[in-house]
């Protein structure tokens, strides 16, 4: 991570879980593997840019093993204050898996390209200051 006193920089992130879970005595242990790469830049304080890899996999024995899910995204952000920004996104998912594939409305196995345009309006705790 770096990022200097003008609010510009980049960040690189990851994370890699697995889901290992007993069905029951003679029954298949169901196994999933998630992970994700994010890179951010910071091109000053109100405007981001960032990617993002996506990594998906399920064992399922009754058919031939592994299904496999990737997704790349890319995308633009602006923080136009300190509450508020918006996000404009394209994200293309191939081999969808079953969930996946019912979120977007394509069947499982297919691809899809999307498009998000994200509002974000949020206010939290924060010491007091002159508007």
């Amino acid at each position: 991570k770096h990022q200097n006193l003008a609010h510009a920089g980049f960040t690189l992130e990851g994370e890699w879980l697995r889901r290992w879970q007993e069905q029951g005595t003679g029954v298949t242990t169901a196994i999933n593997d998630g992970s994700y790469l994010l890179a951010t830049a910071a091109l000053n304080r109100n405007w981001h840019l960032f990617s993002r890899f996506d990594y998906s996999r399920e064992y399922v024995p009754a058919t031939t093993g592994w299904l496999k899910e990737s997704a790349i995204s890319a995308g633009l952000a602006w923080k136009f204050s300190e509450f508020q920004s918006v996000t404009l996104q394209y994200k293309h998912t191939r081999k969808a898996l079953a969930e996946m594939a019912g979120d977007l409305g394509i069947a499982a196995g297919a691809n899809a390209n999307a498009m998000y345009l994200r509002w974000v309006v949020a206010i939290g705790p924060h010491g007091a200051h002159p508007y």
